[in-house]
């Protein structure tokens, strides 16, 4: 449920297809550009509630998904240095996006490099490899560690990640209008122990 602060790019990130995974057709990546802050933001707000709106989507849900996915954020994001943001599309059509931040720190700790800050793939697409392609893309141009956080609940997110080598080194909170909604903090290639005994 994290969600970036509008924030410095090392470089650009070219376009360009990936290889298909498993037999899968190639996956085209490209940075986003300013005319897609329309389309990211819908995505954004798809995924989002498809995610976490699993009983219905109350006042706090629709009030946060339509304050904070706009337009102009998107669009933030792009201007941000140290933020970068790739997309999956196929022609005209986007299917899902990948959002760093080159300086944030974990809560669980310095030595955790970069954070994944949204990984979100539209629901007909998923299982087709894009979110994998969006991935090692991002780790192929920033390397290792990378981090991000997800919801304690979120199961079948939790377990792709872990799939890809992803470890639990901590918790955080996302507050939703003073609630709290407990999130793992997941960790890829870091440097130290990502666990410590008990």
């Amino acid at each position: 449920m994290s969600l970036p602060l509008p924030v410095k790019r090392t470089g650009k990130m070219e376009s360009g297809a990936e290889p298909g995974l498993e037999g899968r057709r190639a996956v085209n990546i490209r940075p986003c550009r300013r005319s897609d802050a329309a389309p990211l933001a819908a995505l954004a707000i798809q995924v989002w509630l498809h995610t976490y709106a699993r009983e219905g989507i109350n006042g706090p849900m629709a009030r946060f998904v339509l304050e904070q996915f706009t337009p102009d954020y998107f669009r933030r994001i792009q201007q941000a240095d140290h933020l970068q943001l790739l997309l999956a599309h196929e022609g005209a059509l986007l299917r899902g996006f990948i959002t760093i931040d080159l300086e944030a720190v974990s809560e669980a700790g310095p030595g955790y490099g970069y954070e994944i800050v949204t990984l979100y793939v539209q629901e007909p697409f998923q299982g087709q490899g894009l979110g994998s392609a969006l991935l090692e893309r991002v780790s192929a141009e920033y390397g290792y560690p990378h981090w991000l956080r997800t919801w304690v609940h979120n199961g079948p997110a939790i377990s792709w990640y872990q799939g890809r080598g992803f470890e639990e080194v901590g918790e955080t909170a996302f507050i939703l209008e003073g609630e709290a909604h407990t999130n793992l903090i997941l960790a890829r290639g870091a440097a130290r122990p990502l666990k410590t005994p008990s």
